[in-house]
């Protein structure tokens, strides 16, 4: 496959959840990124000038318009992105607002899911070429409350003990991750210090978070190569 530079543009929607590691990733391809702080009042991109969108997490929830307004144009500009044709990646509330955007809905989920957790990949998942290289089964980093049900003709790719619906595909160009494989150890540090919730099945600790700085290296290494799968032609970059 051959080797193209991308315009890869990111939705952010607070200080303490950038990208993390997919500015690595995209460092070591070559690839240009951009960013809107939504949140800031930043004005949206033209979606002609991107290839490709990522749509990070955050603290509200997609059913908070009235508190965050511009959460309405948001999820608007992201159904247009993949109307045009666009990969279009959603984490944590970037799935949820992903799913809204194709038309499902979100709600809280029974718990929250705070912590290094395993997600299990679905029978539908294998065989699909975009996650042959995911684990059937691996721990991921989670912070959410809420969870996203399926779009109508999506395919659900991976679960959990806490939260059914962990992952989905939308034709070949929409994937909502409701997990972090982007996280690294600051990354999470800083999430810790806006406050980590009350305690619950699913909720860990800051040690507990912290105690293996290890897994946040081995779970960059398995997003960086599934971000090469799911953005054409990136997966026969020139080493750096």
């Amino acid at each position: 496959m051959e080797w193209r530079l991308l315009n890869i543009h990111i939705f952010q929607h607070e200080p303490h959840e950038g990208p993390g590691s997919i500015l690595d990733w995209a460092a070591s391809q070559g690839h240009r990124i951009s960013t809107t702080h939504v949140h800031q009042g930043d004005p949206l991109p033209r979606i002609e000038e991107m290839d490709g969108l990522i749509v990070m997490g955050g603290s509200m929830n997609v059913y908070e318009s009235a508190a965050y307004p511009w959460l309405l144009g948001e999820t608007s500009f992201i159904a247009s992105a993949i109307a045009a044709g666009k990969a279009v990646l959603g984490i944590c509330l970037g799935a949820q607002l992903l799913a809204v955007a194709l038309g499902a809905t979100v709600e809280p989920n029974r718990h929250k899911e705070i912590g290094w957790l395993p997600i299990y990949k679905t029978g539908a998942a294998n065989g699909l070429r975009l996650f042959d290289n995911l684990p059937s089964e691996m721990d991921a980093f989670h912070w959410h409350g809420d969870m996203f049900h399926l779009p109508s003709g999506a395919t659900h790719i991976a679960s959990s003990a806490g939260c059914e619906n962990q992952a989905f595909l939308y034709g070949d160009r929409a994937v909502g991750f409701q997990f972090h494989l982007e996280m690294t150890q600051p990354g999470a540090e800083q999430m810790i210090q806006s406050g980590l919730p009350d305690a619950g099945p699913f909720i860990q600790s800051a040690e507990a978070i912290l105690a293996e700085p290890t897994r946040f290296n081995r779970m960059n290494d398995i997003l960086h190569g599934w971000l090469c799968d799911f953005f054409d032609g990136t997966s026969a970059a020139p080493a750096p």
